[in-house]
């Protein structure tokens, strides 16, 4: 589009300004250089039900928009021989989420080309939502502006193999943690800060995650096999949280039993090194992280056993 497209509809697709559904297959790229704008309820480019797309979603016009672009159940999204992935060099104003891309389901989810921002995502909610996919590649860069009012900037958890790694030469600014990291089972590339990085009550940056176990039996594990290419701060980060942890905080809380939450990471290689300006509320850096697992029934006598575990095997 490169003209004004306005959805005012109350129910997908009239509430959307392009969407791409059921099975569709695209070999070419969706562009938008004009403006998009929808109800609060409404999202700016939204595909679902195992669409396919080869050549990615290019924004350099404007959006303002409930979520501003949002994949779900998608089997194929971008081409490492094309340029694929999601480029902003325009502006995202979204009420609720910039980029929120995931299923609600483990699939065969693929996508190619990565997420690059140069331009500005103003986001109510989350920044960038990247849940339960498969395979994810080309990395994420922000030279931009990224701003997340209640939520946190770039979250991703739930991935299997994550390459290209995270890079911020930009601003990102977030109410919770401003980069989180969990459940990813193979991450190379890593993340590395020379801009800004603020959150005003979360962490800069965070590998591993925070488990919490509440419910009797319950089995809460992110799990990472290998992360590589370290964690390097160059730039600031003012944070009311950890600046940068690669591990987390496992706890149950009382009046539960039988209960297990881990953060296990096998092998991290690369270590994390600071040569700009961290200001945190919490630590600095920190590899490892808190266990917590209480054993009180609801009489205050021990209860049945619960474990709580934070691990890194290797740290070089």
């Amino acid at each position: 589009t490169g003209n004004t497209l306005t959805a005012t509809g109350g129910n997908r697709p009239t509430r959307t300004g392009i969407t791409i559904v059921n099975h569709a297959s695209i070999g070419g790229a969706v562009i938008n250089v004009g403006q998009i704008s929808t109800p609060v309820s409404g999202t700016g480019i939204f595909l679902k039900n195992r669409p396919s797309v080869a050549g990615g979603i290019t924004n350099s016009g404007s959006m303002s928009v409930g979520n501003g672009i949002v994949m779900t159940t998608v089997a194929q999204f971008g081409r490492a021989s094309l340029a694929g992935g999601i480029v902003n060099t325009g502006t995202i104003t979204a009420a609720s989420a910039g980029i929120s891309i995931g299923a609600s389901s483990p699939l065969a989810q693929t996508f190619s080309g990565g997420i690059s921002n140069s331009g500005t995502i103003a986001a109510g909610g989350s920044g960038f939502n990247i849940n339960t996919v498969s395979m994810f590649s080309g990395g994420i860069s922000n030279s931009g502006i990224l701003s997340a009012a209640s939520g946190g900037a770039i979250n991703l958890a739930n991935i299997s193999a994550f390459s290209g790694g995270i890079g911020n030469s930009g601003t990102i600014s977030a109410h919770l943690s401003a980069i989180s990291l969990t459940d990813i089972t193979s991450f190379s590339g890593g993340i590395s800060n020379s801009g800004t990085i603020s959150s005003t009550v979360g962490n800069g940056i965070l590998f591993g995650g925070n488990p919490y176990s509440n419910s009797t039996g319950q089995i809460v594990s992110f799990t990472t096999s290998t992360f590589s290419g370290g964690i390097s701060n160059s730039g600031t980060i003012s944070v009311a949280g950890n600046g940068i942890q690669a591990g987390g905080n496992a706890s149950i809380p009382d009046f539960t039993t039988q209960n297990t939450a881990t953060v296990a990471i096998s092998a991290f290689s690369g270590g994390i090194s600071n040569s700009g300006t961290i200001s945190a509320g919490g630590t600095g850096i920190w590899a490892g992280g808190n266990a917590a697992a209480n054993f009180f029934n609801a009489n205050g006598t021990g209860g049945g056993r619960n474990n709580a575990s934070v691990i890194i095997s290797t740290f070089a």
